[in-house]
């Protein structure tokens, strides 16, 4: 089977990673990393079920528990609302991927006018009897957004989900105002940790929940090719507490992970939580 980006349609790629199931091209045109073979729309589906929110599989690693985890993805949440606020003060917001709501319950708190976007049934029950709010149903590219109307749009861990992500970016573009942002963050193929783990990146384990994979270039071509003008880009990392981490471990090093949640435990410092500045990098563009 012939392997095709799904950003330029070049069937020109190089072989950067193998796993059981999976290949992880890059297209030698554009720079985009993506997988092969790419899982269906049905698959997709699949993956984020209530599963997803709240477990460990062998194929699908989501979160252990995206509820219990409300209070790091909380100190997340504004954390990344203080960096927008640099930028724009724009107040009309929507947030692609949004997940169960706990980035958009903070905006709302900071006084963001707010709309929800996610393909996860689960989610999308959970969102609109949270939060009550205006919700943009299904794939991006396929629902009917108000054009020129969002001040911002966020898309936080996302975009690497998406399989065509290059008509997700030219929606994102159309619902925006005229100089309204885009912020996203995603794995940075050349981060640090990517160069100094090889194989074993964090990145690389979410294979095949992540279907794209980004580096600087990457992002950019693609993005002004969509017809935004990139502002920054910067490193990125994301909080969580030690008992998160002891889970994460184990899930890869059982016998360490084990180690250190005993250890974590016995110093009653399990929820304590830190900001590991690892794997992503934030992007700040600009529709032109």
């Amino acid at each position: 089977m012939k392997n095709i980006c799904p950003n330029c349609q070049s069937t020109s790629s190089r072989l950067k990673l193998k796993t059981k199931k999976f290949v992880l091209m890059i297209c030698n045109s554009c720079g985009l990393g993506y997988i092969s073979p790419m899982p269906s729309e049905k698959d997709l589906h699949k993956y984020y079920d209530r599963a997803y929110f709240k477990s460990e599989t062998d194929e699908i690693h989501g979160y252990t528990s995206y509820r219990q985890m409300e209070k790091v993805l909380t100190a997340e949440a504004q954390r990344k609302i203080r960096y927008m606020q640099k930028f724009t003060s724009g107040k009309n917001l929507l947030d692609v991927g949004c997940g169960l709501g706990i980035f958009l319950k903070n905006a709302k708190n900071s006084g963001y006018k707010i709309s929800g976007n996610d393909i996860s049934g689960y989610a999308i029950e959970y969102v609109k009897k949270a939060l009550n709010i205006p919700f943009y149903e299904g794939p991006l590219n396929d629902v009917k957004l108000p054009k020129n109307y969002f001040g911002v749009v966020c898309a936080w861990d996302v975009v690497e989900h998406i399989p065509n992500v290059a008509a997700t970016f030219l929606a994102i573009n159309k619902t925006l105002k005229k100089n309204g942002y885009l912020f996203l963050t995603t794995p940075d193929l050349t981060s640090i940790d990517a160069q100094i783990l090889g194989k074993f990146w964090y990145g690389y384990k979410k294979i095949p929940e992540h279907l794209i994979f980004f580096d600087k270039n990457s992002i950019k071509k693609i993005l002004e090719k969509s017809g935004f003008v990139v502002v920054e880009i910067k490193p990125w990392g994301f909080e969580r507490d030690l008992n998160f981490i002891a889970d994460k471990i184990h899930f890869y090093l059982p016998p360490l992970g084990t180690l250190f949640k005993i250890i974590t435990k016995f110093l009653k410092i399990s929820d304590r939580s830190i900001y590991l500045p690892l794997a992503d990098m934030m992007v700040v563009a600009t529709k032109k």
